[in-house]
């Protein structure tokens, strides 16, 4: 099963970017451990630097991995541009940084208009932190997961992998992945 993760980013200027690699990691792997073909997209495309938080504490087991995963690191060196991006070729998406106005296509927000079209085509969206508007048309026929701490990103992580094996079991891989998780101190 593929699953979309959204890097969104974060309005020039933001004093607390939403979309930090802390908050990426945790569900990242967490995807991949459940057996997830994970793709990135990002508005424009290619490198998608994910600032740190602030903090000058030692990286937890996630952060030690990512760094020496050269296939994810890759994969945030070249990420998908949104506009390339097809709805239908993904079970659900998983999105971090701010995001707009859905059902309006004049606000021209390329991340709020493909989380619409995976709602009006039935899927599951997660988004931290949430911050959608998704007035007048509401959820379509798609299943809205929200969090906006960075302590909900892990558990919205879990709720999309619910949702989209529709509440059965997931992958056997999923229970030490969300273990490890667990330990992580992501900041």
């Amino acid at each position: 099963m593929r699953i979309l993760m959204i890097l969104a980013g974060d309005p020039l200027g933001s004093a607390a970017p939403a979309a930090r690699l802390e908050r990426f990691v945790a569900p990242y792997y967490l995807f991949r451990d459940a057996g997830f073909d994970v793709v990135l997209a990002s508005p424009d495309g290619g490198e998608m630097p994910l600032p740190r938080a602030g903090s000058r504490r030692q990286p937890g087991p996630l952060l030690d991995r990512l760094y020496r995963d050269m296939t994810a690191r890759d994969a945030l060196a070249d990420t998908i541009a949104i506009a390339k991006v097809f709805a239908d070729d993904f079970a659900g998406a998983f999105c971090l940084g701010v995001t707009g106005r859905v059902w309006r296509p004049e606000a021209g927000d390329a991340v709020a208009a493909l989380i619409g079209r995976l709602l009006r085509d039935g899927k599951a969206v997660a988004v931290v932190p949430f911050g959608l508007d998704l007035a007048p048309a509401g959820l379509a026929s798609g299943i809205i997961i929200g969090g906006d701490t960075t302590s909900a990103t892990l558990q919205v992580a879990e709720a999309l992998i619910a949702a989209l094996y529709g509440g059965a079991e997931p992958a056997a891989a999923l229970p030490a992945a969300l273990d490890l998780n667990r330990q992580e101190d992501i900041g």
